[in-house]
């Protein structure tokens, strides 16, 4: 499974959902013009079991924690966008053992250049359906972390903190806001 901050993960849906050819027909209040008033929209919204399309952190929540808590299987694993966007390398190595394939150093970082974040940008058309996306190259949208903090409030984030705090442990928290390549390797069990 990879992860990232809930935050960043509202921003990346969103930037989707724009994109998309065929946007769903209902009305979703987390798209709102203002990202901000989106961003509460998505903040606020219960997750309804088996109502289909849901976006709001507690869906995002429900999905994290459904599978975190196989996370001591040995078929589980994982993985956190920042910890693979700060060393890539350590990500490939990783599922390469869990997998227990071998590769060479050579190898490993043919894999880095072909798996990078620009890599993927510039070769979209090979990574992105074409008919699902007005936009190809804009399915990799900046592939940067925090790219919320030019555009929440101090207040948004504390209702973010309040809300996210009711729903996850501290130690969730932490880990799904931050990542820690040591920490993921632990969490397996």
């Amino acid at each position: 499974m990879v992860y990232r901050d809930p935050r960043d993960a509202y921003f990346s849906q969103r930037n989707h959902l724009f994109n998309m050819v065929n946007p769903p027909n209902f009305d979703i209040p987390q798209l709102a013009a203002n990202p901000r008033d989106g961003f509460r929209a998505w903040l606020e919204a219960p997750f309804e079991p088996g109502a289909g399309e849901q976006r709001s952190l507690e869906a995002f929540v429900h999905h994290f924690q459904s599978f975190w808590q196989f996370r001591h299987l040995p078929n589980f694993h994982f993985f956190h966008y920042s910890d693979m966007k700060k060393d890539l390398s350590a990500a490939i190595q990783r599922i390469a053992d869990i997998l227990q394939i071998q590769i060479s150093t050579k190898r490993l970082e043919e894999l880095c250049q072909a798996t990078s974040f620009d890599e993927m940008k510039k070769n979209a058309s090979s990574f992105v359906r074409k008919s699902a996306f007005k936009n190809e190259e804009s399915f990799f949208s900046s592939g940067k972390n925090k790219q919320w903090e030019d555009v929440l409030t101090h207040e948004d984030i504390q209702d973010y903190n309040r809300r996210i705090n009711q729903l996850l442990s501290p130690a969730e928290v932490a880990w799904l806001e931050n990542g820690n390549l040591r920490v993921s390797a632990t969490i397996e069990g």
